[in-house]
C-alpha cells in the first residue's frame, strides 16, 4: 500500500472534498480519484461515502484511519530525513496552539524561520488543550502548545500559568485582590467552550463545583463582551489576559489555581527534521517575540 494513496484519502476526509484534496496535494481530481479507487481495490471495500455535501469515511474506513495516519506520518519523517541528509530543508510543519498569545508569537517566529528556510510550509491548528492532545495522538500536528494533559507524548514545559477570574470593572468584586472560587455559586458564570473539556471545566471539576446559573460562549472575545455588560463572571488563563483588552479586570482565585503550559510532541525521537529544526528555533526565541 503506497503511503501517497493514504495521504490522498486522509486529505479528502479532512477537507470533505476530493477536488479540494487534489488542489492541496497538487494532483488532478481524476488522479486523486484513481488513487482512491486503487486503495479500495486493495482493501476490498469502499473508503468514502459520497454525497452533494462532499465525502466522509465509511465505517470500515474509520477502522483503518489511525493506522494510515501513522503510516503517512512516518513516511513524511523518512522523506524529510533523506532530504536533510542531502542538505535540503523541505517539509510541512503543522502546529497546534491553544492560546491566542502563543499563536501570535508562533506566527512571528514562522515569519522569521521562513526567511531562512523558504521551502518549508506551515499550517496551524487551533482548539482546546484536550482537542489538540487528541490531534497529537492522531498525528494531525507535529507538536502543539497546550496545558498539560495525560497522553502518550513527550512534554516540554514552558510556564506555570495562573487561572484568574475575569470580572467587569464596576462589579462589586472588582475591589477585591483575590476572590474565593466558591463565589461561582453566588454569581452567574459564563462558560467558555461549553460541553468541552477545558482548563476551566477541569478546575471546577477538581473543586467539585457544579455551575447552576450560567451563560455559554463559544470564544473568549464573546465571553469578555458578556462580562463587560455585567452578565456574569468567568475564568481565564493568565496568558489570555495579555490579549483581552476591555472594561474588565482580572483577579486571583483563592486558593490559587495553576496549569502547566508546554509543548506536546508525539515523540522527540521520531519528529520530522523540519519540525525538529523549528521546535529548536521556538525554544531559543519564543520569549523574545
Amino acid at each position: 500500500m503506497e503511503t501517497e494513496k493514504c495521504k490522498a484519502l486522509l486529505c479528502a476526509i479532512e477537507l470533505g472534498s476530493i477536488t479540494a484534496a487534489a488542489e492541496r496535494l497538487e494532483y488532478t481530481t481524476s488522479g486523486i480519484s484513481r488513487m482512491l479507487a486503487a486503495l479500495e481495490a486493495e482493501t476490498g471495500f469502499s473508503m468514502l461515502k459520497r454525497s452533494r455535501k462532499g465525502v466522509i469515511p465509511t465505517t470500515d474506513c474509520e477502522q483503518l484511519l489511525p493506522i494510515m495516519r501513522e503510516l503517512v506520518y512516518h513516511a513524511d519523517c523518512y522523506e524529510q530525513t533523506v532530504e536533510s541528509i542531502h542538505g535540503l530543508k523541505k517539509g510541512t510543519i503543522t502546529i497546534g496552539v491553544s492560546y491566542g498569545m502563543y499563536l501570535r508569537r508562533i506566527a512571528k517566529l514562522i515569519a522569521l524561520f521562513e526567511n531562512k528556510y523558504p521551502e518549508i510550509e506551515f499550517a496551524t491548528l487551533q482548539g482546546t488543550s484536550s482537542e489538540l492532545t487528541e490531534a497529537i495522538r492522531q498525528h494531525k500536528c507535529d507538536f502543539c502548545i497546550i496545558s498539560w494533559r495525560d497522553g502518550d507524548h513527550d512534554w516540554i514545559p514552558l510556564k506555570k500559568d495562573e487561572l484568574q477570574f475575569m470580572i467587569a470593572k464596576n462589579h462589586k468584586l472588582a475591589k477585591e485582590k483575590t476572590i474565593p472560587l466558591s463565589c461561582i455559586n453566588e454569581e452567574t458564570f459564563i462558560e467558555i467552550y461549553p460541553q468541552k473539556e477545558t482548563d476551566n471545566s477541569r478546575c471546577l471539576e477538581k473543586n467539585h463545583i457544579i455551575v447552576q446559573d450560567h451563560f455559554m460562549c463559544r470564544d473568549m472575545i464573546s465571553a469578555m463582551a458578556m462580562v463587560e455588560a455585567g452578565l456574569g463572571i468567568t475564568i481565564v488563563n493568565g496568558v489570555s489576559t495579555q490579549t483581552l483588552k476591555g472594561d474588565v479586570v482580572f483577579r486571583s482565585i483563592e486558593p490559587k489555581e495553576y496549569v502547566e503550559i508546554g509543548i506536546a510532541v508525539p515523540s522527540l525521537q521520531a519528529i520530522s527534521p523540519a519540525a525538529r529544526a523549528f521546535l529548536k528555533f521556538i525554544k531559543q526565541h519564543l520569549d523574545d517575540v
